[in-house]
């Protein structure tokens, strides 16, 4: 896919969670059609926290004209523990703080 098609997401949740070393952030929200696909992209810059960009790609082909819900997820290692993620879409950037999961159900 072109990065020329890349727009910003609007979510309406992010949470994050971190299991032992592993990172997982998600999003969910709605789209006005069908169609898109929505993903996250850790950004170029290596910054602490780790920052994270709300990626959308529109649909190319005809379309079912309804609101269609979407969850996109993106996970990572680390070794440390990490107590926020920064996010960024179409509502700006935020700071998401990481839940810590004690156990696996």
């Amino acid at each position: 896919m072109k990065k020329s098609n890349y727009e910003l997401a609007i979510s309406e949740t992010i949470v994050a969670t971190q299991y032992k070393d592993i990172v997982t952030l998600i999003a969910q929200g709605n789209n006005n059609t069908s169609g898109y696909k929505v993903f996250f992209e850790k950004s170029p810059i290596d910054v602490i926290p780790p920052e994270f960009i709300l990626f959308q790609i529109p649909p190319s082909e005809l379309v079912l004209n309804a609101i269609t819900p979407f969850t996109a997820v993106a996970a990572f290692h680390s070794d440390k523990i990490t107590k926020n993620l920064l996010v960024k879409d179409r509502n700006g950037k935020r700071t998401v703080e990481v839940l810590k999961i004690k156990a696996a159900v």
